[in-house]
């Protein structure tokens, strides 16, 4: 069994912890921007996943898919793309395929480097996207979906200050602070393995997603 195998497993059974019933539609969804490595990890995720959805009759007999569940995939992308929110198209979305879990994927920032590309975060309460860089959107959860949200993130980006946190501690950073510019401040960096990493990345929560809800 390979690593990426072996932690797909670890993905679902986490997963299968949090989600409602082993029934029902599932709607799976790549935040992010396939144009920039670091925000692609959703879409993706996406290119992974096995939609059954649109499986019917002769097609759902020759798939067997009495031993999958039906799953949707999409990828929105960004308000800068498509001058939509996306919590709005996924609430229009929702209204009328009427799934009954979404589950998220999104590029996370870092808050130490030790865990830039090391760390999956699991959640059951849904997603800001883009709070941690500073782009807030608006919120994809429950409350706003209509339905349970799981948000799945990998920390792709990590902030200077908090580089040089890490290096030199909190008082450093304060006093870093004042002499620091204002753009330097908000900068916001990423591995220059970062394409391979997305790419291996991405893959593991693939086929995580899919063994959970495929079997």
């Amino acid at each position: 069994v390979t690593d990426s195998a072996r932690e797909a497993e670890v993905i679902a059974r986490q997963i299968k912890n949090l989600l409602p019933g082993q029934d029902g539609l599932v709607l799976v969804v790549g935040l992010g921007n396939l144009s920039i490595t670091p925000d692609a990890l959703g879409p993706k995720v996406i290119d992974g996943i096995l939609a059954t959805r649109h499986l019917a009759g002769e097609w759902e007999k020759a798939a067997q898919k009495d031993q999958l569940r039906p799953v949707a995939a999409i990828a929105p992308g960004v308000l800068g793309q498509t001058g939509i929110e996306t919590s709005e198209i996924l609430e229009s979305l929702a209204a009328k395929i009427r799934p009954d879990v979404l589950i998220a994927i999104d590029a996370l920032e870092a808050r130490s480097s030790s865990r830039l590309n090391k760390t999956i975060q699991i959640s059951d309460t849904g997603i800001s996207p883009g709070s941690g860089v500073g782009n807030h959107r608006s919120e994809i959860t429950e409350h706003t979906i209509g339905v349970p949200v799981f948000a799945i993130g990998v920390p792709t980006v990590i902030s200077v200050p908090a580089i040089i946190h890490d290096l030199f501690g909190r008082r450093s950073l304060e006093k870093e602070y004042e002499n620091m510019d204002e753009e330097f401040i908000s900068m916001h960096v990423t591995p220059k393995n970062i394409d391979e990493s997305m790419k291996r990345i991405s893959y593991t929560i693939s086929e995580g997603i899919n063994h959970l809800l495929h079997n």
